[in-house]
């Protein structure tokens, strides 16, 4: 089918922004003697949404008219005479490009244009898209497709009617105010910096066997042991000398503490086992608006599938036991004496005159448990172009084998909000 010299397909915005179709010369348009105008189903689809849902009661109407203009000429034959020179048609069919080979996409309107072209490009010889679209033109010229816009004099100064204007002034008045809210945002701490998800690794640890123990704590009762010396005593040196009594009490506190030392080790495992499937969130709020937040409350759900719980829940470090103390001189027991004798003071027992000094303002978590986790933070303000930290809350894990990736979803409340603030971060675990 190449009875015409030019081949134009025609978008939705030449056809609502300019003069009617049959009212310009395509001839001279196109520098052609015969022109066949082509609609696309895309074209055909958008002209008919923008029927009744365009909020610009022009465009309403136009595209109304242009439709009706369609139908008017439209008859069952394939192609439609408009003029002498000019005939119209329409294609029915979607395109059955192979879309992802050519880097399109279904849902892009433009992207179905061109594929409608390009399925076509093997049928008509030259083929023109009529389009002032910037981002459209440079899409098909990529395709090499031509591209031509329609001259300045052919298109429409449509007025904007009393009611139209009513309309823009109302939105232009709620954008206005809507840039005078806070806007708050909720984010998750990871490596440091705000983001919407959180990637933590979990490693299984292994528990230390009796004999890696044994072994262990041989090596330290061998660097602890006594050494007596060689030295002979006589009436000078009794006071630098080590009594018998001081060696038997030695011996006999280091064996209480390696015995000590194998009840720490194992707690001291159970810890670190729970440290390897225990994570931390921290979380952030910022304000991006241009005024702050008032009275704010998040609200921020957790799924099932562990324990949860605030910093001052969190299960404290195993203390090391002390080693035991040295034998002694008589000189130094006699010296240990005069100092226990000497009453202690500290400026730490003096009360704080304002106790609130160095009061950490973020709010703490309050945790509730239902079938999974509901957590609430307070603040009296959030300022604009301010975050504030939150305190932290810890989740613990039945195993690290049982550890799964989950969502948080949240909302924020404010006074000074009219509807709620609302999202969702990612823990991943990996």
């Amino acid at each position: 089918m190449n009875k015409y010299d030019s081949y134009c397909f025609i978008d939705s915005n030449s056809f609502l922004h300019y003069r009617m179709f049959t009212d310009i010369n395509w001839n001279e348009v196109t520098n052609s003697s015969s022109v066949l105008l082509i609609v696309c189903p895309a074209v055909l689809r958008e002209l008919d949404q923008k029927k009744f849902s365009e909020y610009d009661i022009n465009i309403r109407n136009r595209s109304q008219q242009v439709i009706s203009k369609m139908l008017e000429m439209a008859t069952s034959n394939t192609i439609n005479k408009v003029k002498k020179t000019l005939d119209l048609m329409f294609i029915s069919n979607e395109p059955s490009i192979d879309w992802e080979k050519e880097g399109l996409s279904t849902q892009i309107p433009d992207d179905r244009i061109i594929a409608s072209i390009l399925e076509q490009k093997n049928n008509f010889k030259n083929i023109i898209l009529i389009t002032s679209d910037i981002g459209l033109t440079l899409k098909a010229k990529m395709k090499g497709i031509k591209c031509i816009s329609l001259p300045d004099e052919y298109q429409l100064n449509i007025k904007k009617d009393k009611k139209q204007k009513e309309i823009e002034k109302l939105r232009n008045r709620i954008t206005f105010l809507e840039n005078r809210l806070p806007v708050l945002k909720l984010k998750i701490l990871a490596d440091n910096e705000p983001a919407d998800f959180i990637k933590i690794t979990l490693n299984q640890i292994t528990a230390p066997s009796e004999d890696e123990l044994t072994e262990k704590l041989k090596v330290i009762k061998d660097e602890l042991k006594y050494k007596s010396s060689s030295k002979t005593s006589d009436i000078f040196t009794d006071l630098l000398s080590y009594p018998k009594y001081e060696i038997e009490r030695y011996e006999k506190d280091l064996d209480k503490y390696i015995e000590e030392m194998l009840k720490y080790y194992k707690k001291e495992y159970k810890f670190k086992e729970l440290q390897s499937r225990l994570i931390e969130l921290k979380f952030i709020i910022i304000n991006n608006g241009n005024l702050p937040a008032e009275d704010i409350d998040i609200f921020m759900h957790f799924p099932d599938g562990f324990v949860m719980f605030s910093e001052d829940e969190l299960p404290k470090k195993p203390k090391e036991p002390e080693k035991p103390i040295l034998p002694r001189t008589q000189q130094e027991m006699i010296l240990n004496f005069v100092k226990l004798s000497v009453p202690k003071f500290s400026f730490s027992d003096i009360s704080s005159i304002n106790p609130n000094i160095n009061q950490n303002f973020s709010s703490r978590p309050q945790i509730r448990k239902k079938n999974s986790y509901e957590v609430k933070y307070s603040l009296n303000k959030v300022k604009h172009g301010i975050q504030i930290y939150l305190d932290p809350v810890y989740i613990l894990f039945e195993s690290v084998v049982l550890a799964k990736s989950f969502k948080i979803s949240y909302s924020i409340l404010a006074d000074n909000l009219p509807e709620p603030s609302n999202g969702n971060l990612n823990i991943v675990i990996l």
